[in-house]
């Protein structure tokens, strides 16, 4: 066998393990679901799987040396409290799994409180790119739970802590996110797009001061690089409006990127954004501009049947005189 069949049979057999994984592996949604026991085979199928479809079918050509990129990550947590982990242990995996050029100049979209209607905008690097969009982000997401032990094997298969279990920013996941948040920052250039949250619940506010977004993104920029920030107010459909471009927390934000020297501009429920949430809803007096569009009234079928039929016709009739003439 050649090293290439070779390395074909070993794609081929990491991306049937990548979708026999989203089937038959569950997110941890406890404190007691342990590291899977086959957590090398799907970070590595869930690799193989960005690099060889996800980046190819989007024009795209990432390369990455999946196995290698397991090391790293893995390094970051085996053998350690899980609630031990920080932001320095993953640095040298996204360091490494960091492609240049995967977010393309004036793409780059940030978000609080606002993760769905994030990546329905973003339509998973189609139109714009989120943090889980890339591919530190993407792992983070498809490897489901993981964490070590500081006794053999290194790996703990019974229970792993959540995130809000360690202190915040630190722990298996946490210490992740944090490394993650700060490299997409410091590689997003142009027009950067920040969606916020003006429903949101509770004591609960848009722009959060102790969020991965102020503590790790916001400072690490690369001014030189950057336009302006364009900042995106959305309400849920039948919410109250809690917070505005005006009010609330959001005014706190305009100071933040003032003191920072970056330009902004903001925009309470811009049309992209109401869209995509009427979409789910455009029966509320709110979506009343989307009925109209999505749902046309028979009379206007009606009209539009017999314009087309008339046009049809018209045509039918020239072809004929230029016919016999």
């Amino acid at each position: 066998m050649s090293s290439s069949e070779g390395g074909s049979i070993l794609r081929c057999t990491c991306l049937a393990f990548v979708f026999l994984s989203l089937c038959l592996v569950p997110r941890a949604t406890a404190a007691s679901a342990g590291t899977n026991r086959h957590i090398k085979e799907i970070f590595i199928g869930q690799c193989w799987y960005y690099t060889e479809y996800i980046s190819q079918s989007l024009g795209e050509n990432v390369q990455q040396n999946c196995t290698d990129l397991w090391e790293k990550f893995s390094r970051a947590w085996m053998y350690k409290d899980p609630c031990n982990v920080t932001m320095a242990d993953y640095e040298p995996f996204v360091k490494a799994a960091t492609v240049p050029g995967e977010v393309p100049t004036n793409k780059a979209v940030f978000w609080e409180a606002a993760y769905t209607l994030t990546h329905d905008y973003s339509g998973s690097r189609r139109r714009y790119v989120a943090s889980a969009d890339i591919l530190t982000g993407y792992l983070g997401n498809h490897v489901f739970a993981w964490c070590g032990q500081e006794a053999e094997p290194g790996i703990n298969f019974d229970s792993c802590p959540l995130e809000e279990d360690c202190p915040m920013f630190q722990g298996q996941y946490g210490g992740m996110w944090t490394a993650v948040s700060k490299a997409f920052a410091e590689v997003s250039t142009g027009v950067i797009q920040m969606i916020l949250n003006g429903t949101t619940a509770g004591t609960n506010v848009a722009f959060n001061e102790t969020s991965y977004f102020n503590l790790f993104e916001l400072p690490n920029f690369p001014k030189a690089k950057v336009t302006r920030f364009q900042l995106m107010v959305f309400h849920d459909v039948g919410k109250t409006h809690k917070e505005t471009c005006n009010n609330g927390s959001i005014p706190l934000l305009k100071k933040r990127l003032e003191e920072l020297g970056f330009e902004y501009d903001c925009a309470d429920d811009p049309s992209a954004l109401r869209h995509i949430l009427c979409l789910d809803d455009i029966e509320s007096t709110e979506c009343q501009f989307a009925s109209k569009v999505l749902r046309p009234t028979s009379a206007s079928n009606t009209i539009g049947t017999g314009f087309k039929t008339l046009v049809f016709g018209g045509i039918l009739v020239l072809f004929y005189l230029i016919a016999i003439y």
